[in-house]
């Protein structure tokens, strides 16, 4: 795991924005498609924006198939969506609407939304491992812990063998589409933002817990296990 120090929020998310259009570049030179896989929440919202004013050529842009990490089951209307904050601030203008593969947040049964996506992917992406393999997976982490939609209470999302699969989150009980801990650890890449005071005792935390090999949470869990991490942050955590 890779550690990118930055000294604010802003140029956190521009490091990162930076990263996943260079990455973005390298795929298109070699003129195959680009899976991307997209998280929700604040955090995202400012990677939104950081992507939207990258200089990435709308060519390249072009080869870019984009999913989504988790989504919220409500409609795409609603602020809560993770489709519909990234279409309003990121996609729509960049992205083919063709290239743009969402997870149906309003869908009657969660359940049945979560084969799927799950089916879609297994066509969409190359096989590796038994699990879909994506270029780049861009999470998230909460402050207890979570990542996608994989909340403690769920931990057993992180060893599914389904790509995707259905959890809720404890705290408001909204129910979720979330990618399982299989398919993030079989992407070529995952960047991940933690910035902010907010997010600095469980930063500092799951470090510890990564230090010492015993992990608590599922972002501690997938961090102990992706050498292929990187994590685009302006929190101080050198030891003194």
């Amino acid at each position: 795991m890779k550690i990118n120090f930055y000294t604010g929020r802003a140029e956190a998310f521009r490091g990162l924005a930076d990263a996943v259009s260079e990455d973005i570049r390298r795929g298109a030179a070699k003129g195959s498609a680009y899976f991307l896989a997209l998280s929700g929440g604040d955090s995202a919202k400012s990677l939104f924006n950081a992507l939207a004013e990258s200089g990435l050529e709308t060519g390249r842009w072009s080869t870019a198939r984009i999913f989504w990490v988790d989504e919220r089951c409500v409609p795409t209307e609603s602020s809560e969506s993770n489709f519909g904050e990234a279409d309003r601030l990121f996609l729509s203008g960049r992205i083919p609407p063709e290239n743009v593969f969402r997870i149906r947040g309003e869908a009657f049964s969660p359940e049945r939304e979560a084969e799927r996506y799950s089916a879609l992917v297994r066509e969409m992406l190359p096989s590796e491992n038994g699990f879909p393999r994506f270029d780049c997976v861009v999470l998230g982490v909460g402050s207890d812990g979570h990542t996608a939609s994989i909340f403690p209470d769920y931990a057993g999302l992180l060893c599914s063998s389904s790509p995707y699969a259905v959890s809720d989150n404890p705290n408001d009980g909204t129910v979720r589409v979330t990618m399982t801990g299989g398919t993030i650890l079989n992407a070529r890449r995952i960047f991940c933002p933690i910035t902010g005071k907010g997010k600095r005792p469980m930063f500092l935390r799951m470090l510890s817990e990564l230090e010492s090999g015993r992990y608590s949470t599922p972002a501690a869990y997938i961090f102990s296990r992706a050498g292929n991490a990187e994590i685009f942050t302006d929190i101080d955590f050198v030891k003194r």
